[in-house]
């Protein structure tokens, strides 16, 4: 018993310290940066950020993790995401809708500035924008955004699974 307890607490180590589960994420090379030098991106809870600016290490899935905050430099950047969300009945889950086709959504980030990528759907549809934290103004919504005029007339709904 001494040896299956001493080789869980090794396992559950080794797990700490991969940084299984981090939502954290530093999207740029080179040293760390203060917080006035970079731009924080964080995610709305059914977000899945597949990539930044091409690059896939960047992932975070705020769905898995409960939240996700991305590091990143000023100027333009190309976040790519899907969308992640489980129903649940009571407190029982039940089936997990995940997007079939990713959203890119564009951000044009400023030094010190603060912004959230939001996702939302209606009906089998689904858009994903950013939210401009920095300022009282509305949000600015990226173009695929689900509106009434993106919905297909005479093609089957998009398929969730």
């Amino acid at each position: 018993m001494a040896r299956f307890i001493a080789a869980s607490a090794l396992v559950l180590a080794v797990l700490g310290l991969t940084g299984c589960g981090s939502k954290n994420v530093k999207a740029y090379t080179g040293p760390e940066r203060p917080d006035d030098q970079t731009a924080l991106v964080s995610c709305s809870p059914h977000v899945h950020v597949k990539s930044v600016d091409g690059n896939t290490s960047y992932r975070v899935n705020a769905a898995q993790d409960g939240n996700c905050e991305i590091r990143v430099l000023p100027g333009r950047h190309i976040i790519e995401v899907c969308y992640e969300e489980t129903t649940y009945y009571g407190r029982y889950p039940g089936r997990t809708l995940r997007c079939v086709r990713t959203r890119q959504v564009e951000l044009d980030a400023r030094a010190g500035g603060r912004y959230k990528i939001a996702a939302g759907r209606r009906g089998n549809l689904w858009g994903a924008w950013v939210d401009d934290l920095n300022s009282a103004s509305e949000s600015k919504r990226a173009s695929n955004a689900p509106t009434p005029e993106h919905r297909p007339t005479n093609k089957p709904a998009p398929v969730y699974y």
